[in-house]
């Protein structure tokens, strides 16, 4: 039992180094994709930037011709300006992005591109059940707490055996010249031979034994009901990361029809404007409602690709 009690113990602390490789490995997923939403995020800010200067490029020529207002040409300016401090902040959330990403990774540089395209979504989330089933099967955590049990039930099966009567059995064999066995002793090679039992109890052994006993059943209770906890937990992560996907996946359809619209939107009040019959604001409603619905779009993306992720943390896949 000694002996099964220290190997369960090993295995359950080798099952605990495995979970936390797997904890650490969504962590440095999740900041990569946090790395992704700055990086993109800045582009999304960058091109706000650029379709807010045409259209007060657009603005001043309107003004020149006689065609616009001066406040529209003040309206655009103010777009622009508004659009540089969102490529500034968002510069500044990549730049921290890319410092922590360099610290972890343990480099001096980071690559030039994300090296994912974030225009397929992943997987399907697939059948809640099964999912749950194989995190079940396959979680290190619970394979720790068996391990844990299994030993804590060995330790106790090492102090039952304090209350039982030891028994000893022994047995010599003895060949000497002289053989110190044989009286009067003579100058000769004799064999002699003895064999026994005893039989011996240790009191203090067997007085403690019972409590100790107590106190490791009363472990053994505690580490099951841990189990279960754990379980539920586990059910509970692989729900959640099923829900973020089903989240994520009805947000990244929406998103994409928004920004389509919003694109059509800029595109028939620019060309309204172009033509003297319409007004900044529009322009302006139609560029920031483009921007957010970008943004937003960007965020589902990520969402989505950190949502399988963490299901695939849950599963052990």
């Amino acid at each position: 039992p000694g002996r099964e009690a220290a190997q369960r113990a090993t295995e359950a602390a080798d099952a605990m180094v495995l979970v936390t490789e797997r904890a650490l490995a969504l962590e440095a997923e999740t900041l990569y994709w946090s790395w992704a939403r700055a990086e993109l995020g800045l582009v999304v800010a960058r091109q706000a930037l650029a379709l807010a200067e045409a259209h007060c490029e657009d603005a001043r020529r309107l003004l020149d011709a006689g065609l616009g207002l001066a406040s529209d040409v003040a309206r655009a300016e103010a777009q622009v300006a508004a659009m540089q401090e969102l490529v500034g902040t968002t510069s500044h959330a990549r730049d921290a992005a890319r410092d922590r990403m360099r610290v972890v990774m343990h480099v001096d540089r980071l690559p030039g591109e994300i090296g994912e395209s974030l225009d397929e979504p992943d997987d399907e989330a697939g059948d809640l059940e099964a999912a749950v089933d194989l995190a079940l099967a396959q979680r290190s955590e619970l394979e720790a707490m068996d391990a844990q049990i299994a030993a804590t039930e060995a330790q106790r099966t090492l102090e039952a055996a304090a209350m039982i009567p030891r028994l000893d059995v022994f047995g010599e064999a003895l060949l000497a010249n002289p053989n110190p066995r044989f009286v009067p002793q003579t100058e000769r090679f004799d064999v002699t031979w003895a064999v026994g039992a005893q039989a011996s109890w240790q009191l203090t052994d067997a007085l403690s034994a019972g409590p100790s006993g107590l106190a490791l059943e009363s472990r053994i209770s505690a580490l099951r009901e841990q189990r279960e906890l754990v379980r539920e937990g586990i059910r509970a992560e692989v729900v959640d990361a099923q829900r973020a996907i089903l989240d994520a996946r009805v947000a990244r359809v929406s998103r994409e029809a928004q920004v389509s619209a919003a694109q059509r939107t800029l595109e028939l009040a620019s060309n309204v404007y172009r033509s003297g019959r319409g007004t900044s604001l529009v322009v302006m409603d139609a560029q920031t409602l483009l921007v957010r619905a970008r943004l937003d779009l960007l965020a589902a993306r990520i969402d989505d690709r950190i949502a399988h992720a963490r299901l695939r943390r849950a599963t052990q896949r």
